[in-house]
């Protein structure tokens, strides 16, 4: 199951999202968008969110993973 809540914030807007799926294994300060030109497949999505978001979280608590994602509007 996931959970998806949507709040904003003043000028921010922050969608949460919950899972009760395996611990996400990503160090997110190591993420990097792959090179266009060696192709692949995976690698895309999470630089794609840091790159269209102002801050990205993640922990993972009561076997749970919970991530936070936060664009200023």
């Amino acid at each position: 199951m996931i959970e998806v809540r949507l709040q904003v914030d003043g000028k921010r807007l922050i969608i949460e999202t919950r899972d009760s799926g395996i611990p996400a294994n990503i160090k997110l300060e190591s993420v990097a968008m792959p090179d266009p030109l060696e192709l692949q497949v995976g690698g895309y999505g999470m630089a794609i969110i840091q790159a269209l978001m102002d801050e990205v979280q993640h922990q993972y608590k009561n076997e749970k993973n919970l991530w936070t994602l936060t664009k200023k509007i």
